[in-house]
């Protein structure tokens, strides 16, 4: 079994499982066809593949999330998530085969000043800002300006 110093994770390498880390009480445990080193080393991709896919998931939602709801790049009010899907998919008709999507102005609104505010440059904005910059002009509060709750309070 590799030591602990072996299977420490850099953000450029990553530990790799390989059958005879196992412990034979814990092989009788795997699913079939992973008794072989092949089958092991595919079952071990495919729990990667399926990883990936989650944190992939959980990224565009934190991203929507965020979108829809931070006061850090805009003016704009927050956006409850279940009622933006809800306006969405009520304009949809989905007696057409292939229904337009149509984005709800408000969400388009925070949207544009997301991409606004990461500085990229867009047709209709040809300079690029801060993220700190909102529409109106005002700037959003900083991480010291801002009021703090016990529970997020560090002790210095």
């Amino acid at each position: 079994m590799a030591s602990a110093a072996e299977q420490t994770e850099t953000p450029s390498t990553k530990a790799v499982l390989r059958l005879s880390d196992v412990v034979p009480a814990l092989r009788e445990r795997l699913p079939p066809g992973t008794a072989s080193r092949e089958g092991f080393d595919r079952y071990v991709a495919s729990l990667d593949r399926e990883t990936e896919a989650r944190e992939r998931a959980g990224e565009y939602e934190h991203l929507i999330y965020f979108l829809l709801q931070s006061q850090v790049f805009t003016s704009e009010p927050r956006i409850e998530p279940a009622l933006s899907a809800y306006e969405l998919l009520h304009g949809l008709d989905l007696a057409d085969a292939a229904p337009r999507i149509t984005t709800p102005p408000a969400v388009a609104r925070r949207v544009s000043d997301f991409v606004h505010g990461l500085g990229v440059r867009t047709r209709r904005s040809a300079k690029p800002s801060s993220l700190r910059s909102t529409r109106s002009g005002a700037t959003a509060p900083t991480r010291r300006s801002r009021p703090t709750s016990p529970c997020t309070r560090r002790s210095r």
